[in-house]
């Protein structure tokens, strides 16, 4: 199956539509620079197939970029078209992405349509079945048709090299057994390394259960063996007895228990009965020793706090009143003193206020005066360019002055005046030059005029001329003439007629000579008025030159008077911020007066600060006698240390308070109570709990010996359940344990069979190696240049349970240092290193058998390739496509290189040739030309654009001419 056309529209390189028809070509030839898109060519036909780049999917960073679409396509869907053809069916396939704008990365999503034969597939269909026509049957559960694909039928620049130093080893030998079917054969060992783990998960599982089988064994074990010590110690007599005893106590402890009773109880009732009496008594007893102790401890703490603390706290609350109302009266001096020191900045503010309101309203006139200036100037530019391009356009420069003077009568006289002048001069000249032109067309017409009439003399006298020669060679062909051939005339022989047209042919018409003096004349007139036209038309640029460098001064003018309202406007708006910070200064002394109760508008403002001052003075003076008095007895604290302390202290005394009034003893709206008696309640109820303790242990041991006499009985019923668990136990140990031996017998057998079925594998995929190699060492040995090295082979190992195949070039049989072997990939040149990647991809393309498609496409092959390489690669690829060759291949090859492209052109001769020409690349993709080349020679090539359109018929060279190069 071969490609037949590709249509490619907003796919990566290419934005615009463009169609490649290549009908019944044996190779294909795309020619141009690199980055005009040819790789794109390539990608086209691997995604429009897979819907992938293959190339990509190694590429961790491809989900973050968008790389199918094109990102100059505008929100149009990539979409690529190939059609495809053998003997029986006519594939076309058609993939379209989602456009650039839609999705953040390129890859998965994608829709297809499939038409075979010209009927289209249903599109839930299409995928299936497009494999099933790529992909033979026998291979489509065991062939991935995307990496398959790029490993027989795509070469792209950067595998090529990376075959030999790119590839790792194990990589190569899965590449080669997946495209030889080879790989297939490994699910046998995927199943029984499946069914091994299954295996040993199921071992697990059972040596878990036996595991805890045997941990409920012993645990069995320890539990009858504790049964038996204690029932051993008294006899069941004895129990009998011990049980009439201790329910005798208990009813008499419990005689309300009795007088409930409708009937006598059994056995049964009265153990519940004891054991509802044993918790409840277990309750009361943790409710005293875990609450009513532990409140009564509390709050004997609470207690001894408080006699404690009390006298502290009433000391610092002294100390922090005094404390406070010092730093107050500090903080009024201060602020007092700030005062004094504004008031005469307050004083002088009206004034200041004032003079910057007056040079504001000064800025703002000259701000606005300014402005008027620029629009006046502004208006008068505009109206002033209006005119001249008016004038520009129409070629009419009359009247532009009186325009401008009659319109902008108040515009400054100096510009105003300057530019009329300007305007003046530039329509003189103008005048001038019309005049000037009117006068060279006149001599220009009249010149032509003469020049024809000149010619007309000329072309008459050429006429006469040739005339005499007609009559001088017919009296030479006529030497019997006796009359005139003309009129008919008796007696007018040769002779005749050889003197007349001899005589005639040295005589000048009449006109001529005067005629051509007055050309000369005429030519000289108009030489002078061109003259006269060129200077008209320089002094009219220079009045041009001169109106537009005024215009571009008053612009400049313009501009200045802008930048001086500009800077205008910035003082007027800083001079208004300076007037709102001096108001809000005003208003904020007035506000801090009225805090400290002052007028701000007494007579005498100072002398009323002043004496608030003196006031304040004398009340710190004593508050700090007060406060020194009042701190003797205690360490100096700051007021905010002090503050906290406090605080503290009463969130403490608040917390014993509430710990008395828990305990009943103090109540919550009389916390302050006499500490005394408060502490002679405390031992009372001490003593009281005390007793109650004592009183629930011995009830409680009433219930608890009732409780163990019953439980004996109840264990004798219990050790005979413990011992048939454990027989139980056994049993199932045993069957477990013969389950274990079986599931690690499997294990073994499928652990050899596991180690036997790679073995075979590697054999089988050895001798389909075996047979590749032969094809790449027959394609090796053609291309490959190397003078020693000239033989190819492989080996294969395996290390860390991988497979891995190793490339190895050999010397010759005959050569001088005997038989070498080496490693291409660090001997090797790059174009040698090429050669030895196309030969390993050229053995897999040929003697791939999982796919119908019969095209080979290398994306830029001679890359670094000598001279030798490249001769010897396009004589294989022209074997190889020989359409008289069973199984050739239609070849799609790239290049940047002139000196390629034009060797396989010549090469190629004998084939069908498809060529795509680049010419250029922009954001709509790249422009090229097209050419089909049928296999004939002396053949007319029709060359094609990209519509298709015939544009030149060329001849293909001499046989003499093909080895030129």
């Amino acid at each position: 199956m071969r490609i037949n056309s590709i249509t490619i529209e907003a796919f990566r390189g290419f934005q615009e539509t463009r169609t490649f028809q290549f009908p019944d070509t044996n190779v294909i030839i795309l020619h141009g620079p690199n980055g005009y898109g040819k790789t794109s060519f390539f990608d086209a036909i691997e995604w429009v197939l897979t819907g992938a780049i293959y190339r990509y999917e190694e590429d961790s960073e491809r989900k973050a970029y968008q790389y199918i679409g094109n990102h100059f396509a505008n929100g149009r869907p990539p979409s690529v078209t190939i059609e495809l053809s053998d003997a029986n069916t006519k594939l076309k396939v058609t993939r379209t992405g989602v456009p650039y704008q839609s999705v953040r990365t390129g890859e998965g999503v994608s829709y297809i349509a499939v038409e075979v034969n010209g009927d289209s597939l249903p599109e839930e269909d299409a995928e299936d079945v497009l494999k099933g026509l790529l992909v033979h049957k026998e291979w489509l559960e065991r062939v991935d048709v995307n990496k398959s694909l790029f490993l027989t039928h795509l070469l792209c620049q950067e595998r090529m090299n990376g075959i030999l130093r790119g590839m790792k080893e194990k990589d190569r030998y899965h590449a080669v057994s997946r495209i030889f079917g080879t790989e297939q054969f490994t699910v046998y060992r995927d199943v029984v390394h499946k069914a091994k783990a299954e295996l040993e998960i199921r071992r697990d599982e059972f040596q878990r259960k036996l595991d805890s089988l045997k941990a409920d064994k012993q645990s069995l074990e320890m539990r009858s063996q504790s049964l038996k010590a204690e029932l051993d110690d008294a006899s069941t007599l004895s129990r009998h007895s011990q049980w009439q005893t201790t329910l005798q106590s208990f009813q008499e402890e419990f005689p309300s228990l009795l007088s409930s009773m409708s009937a006598p109880r059994e056995i049964k009732e009265w153990v519940q009965e004891a054991q509802s009496q044993s918790d409840r008594l277990e309750l009361e007893r943790s409710e005293i020793d875990n609450v009513m102790f532990r409140k009564l401890a509390l709050a004997k703490v609470a207690l001894t706090s408080l006699v404690d603390k009390q006298p502290q706290l009433m000391q610092w609350e002294q100390q922090y009143q005094l404390a406070a109302a010092l730093h107050d009266m500090e903080l009024k001096t201060e602020r007092l003193q700030q005062l004094f020191d504004d008031t005469d900045a307050y004083l002088e503010t009206d004034q200041r206020i004032h003079q910057k309101a007056h040079q504001a309203d000064e800025l703002l006139v000259q701000a606005q005066q300014l402005r008027n200036t620029a629009d006046q100037l502004y208006i008068a530019l505009d109206r002033v360019t209006s005119l001249i391009d008016t004038a520009q356009f129409t070629q009419n420069y009359i009247g532009i002055n009186g325009a401008f003077a009659m319109n902008h009568p108040t515009l400054e006289d100096v510009p105003r005046i300057e530019l009329i002048e300007a305007l003046l001069q530039l329509e003189e000249q103008w005048h001038s030059l019309m005049e000037c032109e009117r006068q060279y067309r006149e001599a220009e017409q009249t010149c032509t005029q003469q020049s024809a009439i000149v010619q007309q003399f000329v072309r008459h006298e050429e006429r006469h001329q040739t005339f005499l020669k007609q009559v001088l060679q017919f009296a030479v062909e006529q030497p019997e003439l006796k009359h005139c051939p003309a009129c008919g005339t008796e007696g007018i022989h040769t002779n005749h007629l050889t003197d007349y047209a001899r005589s005639q042919l040295d005589v000048m018409h009449p006109d001529l000579g005067a005629a051509k003096i007055r050309e000369v004349e005429l030519e000289q007139a108009r030489q002078v008025s061109e003259t006269r036209l060129l200077a008209a038309r320089q002094n009219w640029k220079d009045r041009e030159t001169t109106v537009l460098d005024l215009l571009l001064k008053w612009r400049q003018h313009h501009k200045a008077l802008l930048a001086q309202e500009a800077d205008a406007r910035v003082k007027y708006t800083d001079l208004h911020q300076e007037l709102q910070q001096i108001s809000q200064s005003q208003e904020n002394y007035k506000e801090r007066a009225a805090v400290l109760e002052l007028d701000v508008l007494h007579t005498d403002l100072k002398e009323q600060i002043t004496y608030s001052l003196l006031a304040c003075k004398q009340q710190i003076n004593g508050l700090q006698s007060g406060l020194g008095a009042a701190s003797a007895s205690l360490a100096f604290k700051p007021l905010h240390v002090l503050s906290h302390d406090i605080q503290q202290l009463r969130d403490d005394k608040l917390v014993w308070i509430r710990r008395l009034t828990a305990v009943g003893i103090v109540g919550a709206d009389s916390p302050e109570a006499d500490f005394q008696d408060i502490e002679e309640k405390l031992n009372a109820m001490t003593i009281a709990l005390q007793g109650q303790q004592q009183e629930n242990s011995r009830r409680h041991a009433i219930s608890k010996q009732l409780l163990k006499i019953f439980r004996t009985d109840h264990d004798l019923t219990l050790l005979d359940d413990l011992q048939q668990q454990l027989a139980v136990k056994e049993t199932l140990i045993e069957r477990v344990e013969e389950g274990l031996r079986v599931l690690n017998d499997n294990i073994d057998v499928l652990k050899d069979a596991e180690s036997t079925v790679p073995d075979a594998i590697n054999a089988l995929t050895e001798r389909v190696m075996d047979q590749m190699f032969d094809t790449m060492r027959a394609v090796f040995v053609r291309i490959n240049s190397h003078p020693l090295f000239t033989d190819i082979d492989y080996e294969t190992d395996k290390k860390y349970n991988n497979n891995r195949l190793f490339l190895k070039v050999m010397t010759g049989g005959n050569a001088s240092v005997g038989q070498q072997e080496a490693n291409p990939a660090y001997i090797f040149s790059a174009a040698q290193v090429n050669a030895t990647a196309i030969s390993f991809f050229l053995a897999m393309a040929l003697t791939q058998s999982w796919s119908p498609l019969q095209f080979v496409a290398m994306d830029d092959p001679v890359q670094s390739m000598d001279d030798l390489n490249v001769t010897a690669l396009i004589d294989l690829i022209r074997d190889l496509a020989n359409p008289s060759q069973q199984n050739h291949k239609q070849f799609i090859i790239s290049t940047h290189d002139s000196t390629f492209y034009e060797l396989m052109r010549r090469k190629f001769r004998v084939l069908n040739i498809g060529v795509v020409e680049y010419d250029s690349y922009s954001e709509v993709g790249p422009t090229y030309k097209q050419h089909l080349i049928e296999a004939q020679e002396h053949k007319s090539l029709v060359i094609m654009s990209k519509n298709s359109r015939v544009i030149e018929p060329t001849v293909e060279p001499d046989e003499g001419d093909l080895y030129q190069l």
